[in-house]
Order: C-alpha cells, then structure tokens, then sequence
C-alpha cells in the first residue's frame, strides 16, 4: 500500500469502534500472514486492525481508508486528504494488549459549576498483562468480568448463527474460558474465510464457518 484518500466511516456505529475501514479489495493488501489478522500502519502514528463493512450501502471506494474522528485527529489529516499507510507485519513473538480506551466529557451536577470532568473507560482481554505493567493502578475502578462458560458461548454461537448447527458444540467446547472480546475477535477472523472475503457470506447465512478453518484461526491466536 502507499497513499489512500481518508474517508469518513460510512456508518454510525462503525465510527463507534477502534477499526480502520476500507474495500474487500483493499483489505486482502493488509492481511498479516499466520494470524488472521489485517494490520496497517497509518502515517506512522498508530496501528490499527482494518476491516470492511458487510453491507452494500455502507461501501468504501478503492483507494479509500475510512477513519473515525478521533483517529483523524491523532493523524492530523480530514476527509479528503491523502494519507500514507502501509501493512503492519508484527515481527516474532509479538503479542497486542488489547486496550480499548473511551473518552468522554461529562458535565458536572451543578449548572452553577463550571468546567467538565473527564471520564475514561477502559476494555481489555489481557488483564494479566495490563496490570504487571501498572496501567489497572490509573483506574479508580476495575472489574474483571468472569470468562464464559460453554453454555453461555453455545448461545452466543447460536445467536450469531455463523456455524453450521453440527459444529456449535464443538465450536463452544473450543471456546470455553475465554474472553467475550476474544470470541468475537476469533468469530470476526474466522468469518473471512481461509482465503479472505468470505465475511458478507458469513454474516448473510449464505454460508457458515467451516470447523477446520476455525480451528487454524484458535491456534494461530494461541500463537500470537
């Protein structure tokens, strides 16, 4: 990849996560080898994971990568602008902390009173992680929410519904004790299929996850 046209998300709640978007074209550019993954490296100020949207009316032109305002902001570009961006290939035993981080203003109680407080919230699966390097100590509040038991992951499965019936248990089995983010993030690599694109199929019920695949997607997120 080299320099692509910034674009606004091209849907609300998409604006709403961490994800660059771009087209099902574009997006085979930004695959990591092994983990699933589709890495870029924007302008050289952040890393970001890069999908696509799954519906025709939310589309994004070759050429494009759609950020949300924050990330604009921390590039420093605007829509229409060009941007370089390249794919980020994480070297050797490279493992990502998962670190969602949400922030918003919120006005004090007193109409009288000026200013705003801030307040940040703050999602991870590497809890572990985050803790032995002293960021959980920055929070005034945490709370680690139990891993999900096989039931619990046979009913997201089901809701979902992105895995042929035969294979839910086994798909679950395979889940127990891990994180929600985790699942979805297995889920969402899963989805694209063993060579890339499948996703709008997957999310359509056109087609359904195959176990195999689903497996390779575990183990190289094991790995990783």
């Amino acid at each position: 990849m080299a320099n692509m046209i910034i674009a606004n998300t091209p849907a609300s709640d998409l604006a709403l996560t961490n994800l660059a978007y771009c087209s099902p074209a574009d997006h085979l550019d930004f695959r990591v080898p092994g983990p699933g993954l589709s890495l870029a490296n924007v302008a050289g100020v952040f890393i970001l994971s890069v999908s696509y949207p799954f519906t025709p009316p939310e589309s994004i032109g070759s050429g494009h990568i759609a950020l949300n305002a924050i990330q604009r902001r921390h590039a420093k570009v605007s829509t229409g602008e060009s941007i370089y961006v390249t794919r980020f290939i994480p070297p050797d035993n490279f493992n990502i902390a998962l670190l969602t981080l949400e922030l918003e203003f919120v006005k004090k109680g007193s109409k009288n009173e000026q200013g705003k407080k801030l307040l940040v919230l703050g999602t991870t699966s590497e809890v572990s992680f985050l803790k032995s390097i002293g960021i959980c100590d920055a929070f005034s509040v945490t709370y680690q929410v139990p891993k999900l038991e096989t039931k619990d992951v046979k009913e997201v499965l089901k809701q979902l519904n992105v895995f042929a019936e035969d294979d839910i248990d086994a798909a679950a089995e395979a889940l127990k004790d891990m994180p929600i983010k985790k699942v979805y993030m297995l889920i969402e690599m899963a989805a694209q299929g063993e060579y890339g694109g499948a996703a709008e199929a997957i999310y359509s019920g056109k087609e359904k996850i195959k176990i195999a695949h689903f497996y390779d997607c575990l183990q190289n997120m094991v790995r990783f």
